[in-house]
């Protein structure tokens, strides 16, 4: 905040940052290792939001058109949603549900993730099941279950921000 003692709400800006900076990812974190392109992917994201938050206004890119006030407002909300979305590809919300067939009355594991809509709501929009829920020794709360819950679904986000973010 040194390099910047002219901002109007010094207090407003340090909450930004901190929302910019800090996710709990630190980097003795055990997900760290695994997933390193999305990490990467991550703090080259947050340099450009922080970049663009503390753009003077003199200096902003004029190729990206910016008209009013609610086109800079949009830019950072855009920007902060896309830093959510990752976020959520490195460390997903999964959870495993039980369906059972109408018909056969067959119960099933299905594992289930959440992202966020163009509206930064969470909603849950990934599903794949897993197969027989007998298939698995400790049912809803197998360990390998969750596990491959998370590699089938993690590949399937990552696309997902990949076609939108490419």
């Amino acid at each position: 905040m040194e390099k910047y003692p002219d901002i109007k709400n010094p207090i407003q800006a340090k909450q930004i940052i901190t929302a910019i900076l800090f996710d709990d990812f630190g980097p003795k974190s055990h997900i760290h290792g695994r997933y390193s392109v999305q990490f990467n992917m991550l703090e080259i994201l947050k340099k450009k939001v922080f970049k663009f938050y503390f753009q003077h206004l003199s200096k902003i890119d004029t190729t990206m058109e910016y008209r009013y006030v609610a086109d800079l407002y949009t830019t950072m909300g855009n920007y902060i949603l896309q830093m959510a979305r990752l976020r959520m590809v490195i460390n997903p919300d999964i959870n495993l549900t039980i369906n059972i067939h109408h018909k056969s009355k067959i119960s099933y594991l299905i594992a289930k993730a959440y992202w966020f809509d163009d509206n930064g709501k969470k909603v849950r929009i990934f599903s794949k099941s897993l197969g027989r829920l007998d298939a698995f020794k400790d049912g809803i709360k197998d360990k390998e279950a969750e596990n491959e819950a998370k590699e089938i679904l993690l590949k399937l986000m990552y696309k997902k921000y990949e076609e939108t973010y490419p």
